[in-house]
């Protein structure tokens, strides 16, 4: 048994090798400590340089990586890479910094004020109000997200109550039988609940109609 002298672990030299000073236990961890050695960091440097000059200089090239990087961002593995960065780079002295910069600055306040008003933020926050409602009296809802998007397509923008046409996107989730005069541990199904205006909403407010 050796010690890797990379990762730490303990390992058994692989005898089909010709050469028996084995330190590594796998590939990985000799190209990891090749990498982090002075010598590759100086390779590594060098070829990122030339990689530079030709995708500023050479048009057909530039194309290409961008064409690239494109794909990989698109793919499930560049998308959990990148969530991956994103998780280490807020954690750091520097992420930090920027984030409560972003989080004050007026871009911030325009783009929450525009999320909140758009469609989707407004169904969010319905969906994370009801989440903390239901939390609090341990109730739970038993139909997916698309199967309330579908009721409210069926509807075409009309409110089953008033009849009256408001569009898709502002009809809000009301409960039939409403959470306060649910007993604890209550499920609520698809055909519990239904799409209502938000007027409609609100003047119903905890009654059983």
């Amino acid at each position: 048994m050796k010690h890797c002298a990379f990762c730490g672990k303990y390992f058994e030299p692989n005898p089909d090798r010709h050469n028996h000073n084995q330190i590594y236990c796998c590939k990985k961890c000799n190209k990891k400590a090749y990498y982090y050695s002075e010598k590759g960091r100086a390779t590594s440097a060098r070829a990122l340089k030339k990689t530079m000059e030709r995708y500023h200089n050479d048009l057909e090239f530039n194309k290409h990586w961008k064409e690239k990087n494109r794909k990989y961002a698109i793919s499930e593995k560049g998308k959990i890479s990148k969530t991956k960065y994103r998780k280490k780079y807020r954690k750091t002295e520097k992420g930090i910094l920027i984030n409560i910069r972003y989080s004050r600055s007026d871009k911030r306040k325009v783009s929450l004020k525009r999320y909140t008003n758009s469609g989707k933020g407004k169904e969010n926050s319905m969906r994370a109000s009801i989440k903390r409602r239901s939390n609090k009296k341990k109730i739970k809802h038993n139909y997916t997200y698309i199967e309330w998007m579908q009721k409210k397509k069926n509807t075409f923008g009309v409110c089953p109550r008033c009849n009256k046409w408001v569009g898709i996107n502002k009809l809000s989730l009301d409960h039939i039988i409403p959470i306060t005069k649910v007993p604890e541990g209550f499920t609520y199904t698809i055909n519990d609940v239904q799409p209502l205006c938000r007027s409609c909403n609100s003047s119903k407010n905890n009654r059983i109609e």
